[in-house]
């Protein structure tokens, strides 16, 4: 449980560094709410992978499964409406997306 854990800190930490990156790359400037989003959507992402894992470790696979299409479904949809606003953003700023 504890690997778990860890790995998914190294995930967040990876998609923070990521997004740097293409921002850096792109030319964006992040501002407060773009990183609240990145932030809400990340714990979500975290949430929903934790919650599959506990499932599953506790011997609840049908939990695991509803859990992760529902809650998986609400992050798809955060992720892609914070992204829609992230390059909206970008486009305004002259940057390209």
């Amino acid at each position: 449980m504890v690997l778990m854990y860890f790995l998914l800190g190294a995930v967040a930490f990876w998609a923070v560094q990521a997004l740097l990156g293409w921002a850096k790359r792109e030319g964006v400037a992040l501002v407060w709410y773009h990183w609240l989003g990145v932030a809400v959507v990340a714990l979500w992402a975290l949430f929903v992978a934790a919650w599959i894992g506990t499932s599953v470790a506790e011997g609840y696979p049908q939990a695991a499964t509803a859990g992760g299409l529902i809650f998986g479904g609400i992050g798809v949809v955060l992720f892609i409406l914070l992204r829609l606003l992230i390059v909206k953003t970008a486009r305004r700023t002259g940057a390209s997306a």
